[in-house]
């Protein structure tokens, strides 16, 4: 988790974005 932060909330992101 912590040694890939970025692609933790970059997964969130489009995750979000196909949830909408």
């Amino acid at each position: 988790m912590t040694n890939k932060p970025m692609f933790t909330w970059t997964r969130a992101s489009w995750i979000k974005k196909r949830q909408m």
